[in-house]
């Protein structure tokens, strides 16, 4: 291949210059050119010969991987990451011509290719000179020392601490304000008129000058230290460096029907049947089926504006073409997925590393910016391990056992996982000896095999030396966490029961999959798995579809042996199953419905969204206002037409608008469920790193589970059962989302607080 800077530049010549045949030039490059100048872009010049801004903005665009990606995603990617390095504030238009304008530049130096389904259909990015696949990722949001602490939504480099609710414009983004950040403070002249028995203590004072709960859970996330397991990444290199062992990019017989698939899309069908009932040739496509799908929403959806059976027939082409459209994208997602942890694992090998962190509008804290970071899957939970090590005592060897239980897939009440775990010590001390040897045994064996075959080097090295210090991270996983909440918002202890949250061990994933004729052939462990993958996501309001690509993405033998249709409907099965076992559930979310609607329609809650703040401070705003199209103009491909001019295409934007008609309405009341849910298990979550900030205990916050060291566990579980049940019986979180200020009775009475934090069985 061509050196790096050749590349560089040459994309920053067709940056400065393209469209260089005279033709008109893009919107997203007068933006280039308007930089910070508070100017309109028509007024914008060219770039000057000493302007460095083309080289710069090519060498982040040469950064960020588009392999596969759909289009609109990539343009974004591309415009975010350029006005985030130069400090633009642009507005969405501006943002969207941009990326459109980038996009055209790789697509011009012939580096990618467009790929696009029909007019009006799906466009994505290809790779097209894989050279471009050797560039290293950009990644700022790690570094291998701490992040200065936030001061305000954004930091000195422009990284942005709250992501907020999407779609909503700009100007109604909620800006957390400076006492968040540096406390309330005090008015010292005040103080000296106050008498004396009534001023502020130091203790006081030093109250009053502290950020919020959720900054300070932010800080002490992002002071956590990480490094990557050598051991790990020598046995993972080796299994990238293996056509037969590294996850395929596709799969070609699902890639073949696709395509089949695509290439009836335009093609013209026999006049036979319902499509005897189109007269014009052209008109006997899917495609004009399309057409007339859109021309019936336009008339609001009545589904009279067109014949039944062709309805039937546009409907079972989808129901064909759209499994295997998310089974591929899942395939080549995984290995994009574990091609990037390995190349980034290697750059950051040898030296510890931290992450800036940032929260979504629920308060979630997340450190998935990182390209490596441990909120991902498997593969990225295995490879990175805590900064420093602790030894482990005798008593701590229980929670390693659970541990490799978890990731082994074994089921049960602790004392039988740990048990069953046990019995695996002569097999985990082989494959932790010898890994790549012993591949096809651990990886098919184990749920989830990298972290299972790092907890067993773990095993090998704590036998080899007993002062050895663990870096492991093992984790506290809150079982069905969003069911358990709902228990305690209903104060229904019988579902807390079976959701573990008493003193006898409950299998609910199990109790669900057992009821199920589908899956009667399927292995009892393997059956759990499915329903769990389905109640994990069903909880915090996805449906069916959210399910399929988690079981596209699964490696699991049963469910790799399914079609992508036969997926496709395990998933509508399993979901039906979940909602008649679980009606308890789905009042709850009926109630939170009708309280949404409540509140949007009172006079002291604006009609365009939500807002309730939490425990730990946080404000939350819900948005979801009404979008339109915005179609930026790029470059479709080098190929000229018929009349000699280059291809042009249009990417579909869907810009927020100030208002809210009823469908925004009604997505708002259905997604507000999930998201109070998510608001409070963020809290629960704050209160715990504040309290490891003081402790001196690395966690890792994975939103309803925490990472920690194997020594540290037994502490920070019995934390999480006291910050969980203090939240509902002292605190209230209903109140909170109620607005009221005065105490209400507890949710929870002091019986059942004490049961919580006795429940042996609270985490999975």
């Amino acid at each position: 291949m061509a050196s790096h800077q050749q590349y560089v530049d040459k994309l920053a010549g067709v940056i400065r210059k393209f469209p260089s045949g005279g033709g008109p030039k893009f919107d997203g490059q007068k933006v280039m050119w308007r930089g910070k100048r508070r100017i309109s872009i028509a007024d914008a010049t060219e770039f000057s010969v000493e302007s460095t801004v083309p080289k710069q903005a090519a060498v982040i665009v040469l950064g960020i991987q588009l392999a596969n990606k759909k289009a609109v995603a990539a343009s974004d990617l591309l415009a975010k990451g350029v006005s985030l390095h130069f400090g633009w504030n642009l507005s969405f238009q501006h943002s969207a011509e941009l990326g459109a304008f980038l996009l055209s530049c790789l697509i011009k130096t012939k580096l990618y290719r467009l790929q696009e389904f029909g007019k009006g259909g799906e466009k994505w990015i290809r790779v097209r000179d894989k050279a471009v696949l050797e560039f290293s990722e950009r990644d700022i949001y790690t570094a291998h020392k701490p992040f200065p602490h936030w001061t305000g939504l954004y930091d000195e480099e422009g990284r942005q601490l709250v992501n907020h609710s999407y779609p909503q414009l700009d100007k109604t983004k909620w800006h957390p304000e400076p006492h968040h950040f540096f406390g309330t403070g005090w008015d010292d002249k005040q103080q000296e008129m106050t008498l004396p028995e009534y001023r502020l203590t130091a203790r006081d004072k030093k109250e009053l000058s502290q950020p919020k709960l959720w900054v300070k859970a932010i800080h002490q996330t992002e002071s956590t230290g990480y490094s990557i397991n050598g051991d790990m990444l020598q046995l993972v290199s080796a299994i990238a460096d293996d056509p037969k062992r590294c996850p395929p990019s596709t799969d070609k017989k699902m890639a073949r029907q696709y395509k089949r698939l695509r290439e009836q899309y335009e093609k013209e069908q026999p006049k036979k049947g319902a499509w005897a009932k189109l007269k014009k040739k052209n008109e006997r496509t899917y495609k004009h089926l399309d057409y007339l799908k859109g021309q019936d929403d336009k008339a609001g959806g009545k589904k009279d504006t067109w014949d039944k059976e062709l309805q039937d027939l546009r409907i079972k082409y989808k129901n064909k073409i759209k499994p295997l459209q998310t089974a591929l994208e899942s395939i080549e997602s995984k290995h994009r997925d574990f091609i990037s942890a390995v190349k980034r694992s290697k750059q950051l090998a040898g030296k510890p590393y931290y992450h800036r962190a940032f929260c979504d509008y629920r308060g979630r804290i997340y450190t998935s910016r990182s390209i490596i970071n441990y909120q991902k899957g498997d593969l990225n939970r295995g490879l990175i391990q805590l900064e420093k090590g602790k030894p482990i005592r005798k008593s701590d060897w229980r929670y390693l056992w659970i541990h490799i239980a978890n990731m082994y897939g074994i089921e049960g009440d602790i004392k039988k996982r740990e048990a069953e775990a046990r019995k695996l010590e002569p097999k985990i001390l082989r494959w932790g000896r010898k890994p790549l040897a012993t591949y096809h045994e651990w990886s098919s064996e184990a749920d989830e095999k990298w972290q299972f075959i790092r907890a067993c080097f773990e095993v090998v090295a704590l036998k080899q030396n007993p002062r050895h210090k663990s870096q492991l991270i093992i984790e506290a996983d809150q079982s069905t966490s969003c069911l358990q909440h709902m228990a305690l918002i209903r104060g229904d202890q019988a579902l807390a029961e079976r959701l573990n949250m008493g003193a006898r061990y409950n299998d609910l994933y199990q109790d669900i999959a057992s009821k199920s004729e589908t899956l009667k052939d399927v292995a009892p462990v393997k059956r759990r798995k499915i329903v769990k993958d389905a109640v994990t996501a069903w909880s915090y309001g996805g449906n069916h579809y959210s399910v399929v690509k988690k079981y596209h993405q699964s490696e699991m033998d049963y469910l790799q042996g399914l079609t992508a249709q036969e997926r496709w409907d395990l998933a509508v099965h399993v979901i039906k199953l979940i909602e008649y076992e679980l009606d308890a559930a789905k009042d709850y979310t009926q109630a939170m419905k009708f309280d949404a609607v409540t509140r949007l329609n009172s006079s002291q809650q604006s009609k365009k969204f939500l807002h309730w703040k939490t425990i730990s401070g946080f404000e939350v705003y819900h948005y979801h206002q009404d979008v339109q199209k915005y179609r930026p103009r790029m470059l479709k491909s080098e190929k000229r037409t018929a009349n000699g001019r280059k291809e042009y295409t249009r990417l579909t934007y869907w810009e927020p608008v100030a208002t809210v008609d009823d469908q925004s309405r009604r997505k708002l009341i259905k997604a507000t469920p999930p998201n109070w849910l998510h608001s409070v298990d963020a809290t629960v979550m704050h209160f715990m790193l504040d309290w490891a900030s003081r402790k001196d205990i690395s966690i890792a916050p994975i939103h309803d589970a925490i990472g920690t060291h194997i020594r540290d566990m037994e502490i920070v579980m019995e934390a999480f059962r006291r910050f969980l049940a203090s939240v509902y019986r002292d605190a209230d979180p209903v109140r909170f989302w109620k607005g009221e200020q005065v105490p209400i009775e507890p949710r929870i009475d002091r019986e059942w607080v004490k049961t919580i934090c006795r429940s042996p069985n609270l985490f999975s």
